[in-house]
């Protein structure tokens, strides 16, 4: 998900892909600790997306 699809989305909308990119992250860390993750790389993008929200979320709320 880019930052031009991310903007147009209003806060109620940020909020909730929030928490989808955060139970993601959960089951990413659930899935390392048994060794079962095959995608390193989801980590990364995972917690990069998650930072792009709440920098999205604070100028929102912020204006």
């Amino acid at each position: 998900m880019g930052v031009a699809d991310l903007r147009q989305k209003q806060i109620p909308e940020l909020k909730q892909t929030l928490r989808d990119l955060l139970r993601k992250q959960f089951k990413l860390r659930i899935l390392k600790a048994s060794s079962e993750l095959k995608k390193n790389h989801e980590f990364k993008q995972t917690r990069r997306e998650i930072a792009r929200v709440m920098t999205l979320l604070t100028e929102k709320e912020g204006n």
